[in-house]
């Protein structure tokens, strides 16, 4: 008897594309400020977007501060850096 050869689905339709967490921290050499909460998002650039966004508001709440040497870091679930946005060049 011959055995039948099954092939299987690619995993793109096994694990349809699933949203990730990203987790925004403020960072500098001697401090950093961690998110633990994240936000769910659908990729990479849908990401970013929320960094700006992110950074916007903080522009607005905290306009009075000197964010010189600070960055925002975004960064997954394992605590891998995704992107890093330099904030002094974004909040002035």
């Amino acid at each position: 008897m011959r055995s039948k050869v099954i092939k299987e689905p690619p995993a793109a339709d096994i694990f349809p594309e699933l949203p990730m967490r990203c987790y925004f921290h403020l960072v500098n050499c001697h401090a950093s400020i961690l998110d633990n909460v994240g936000v769910e998002v659908s990729d990479l650039p849908t990401a970013h977007r929320q960094a700006l966004c992110a950074l916007e508001e903080l522009r607005v709440e905290a306009a009075n501060c000197d964010w010189q040497g600070w960055r925002l870091d975004v960064a997954d679930l394992s605590g891998s850096v995704l992107m890093s946005i330099p904030l002094e060049a974004t909040l002035h």
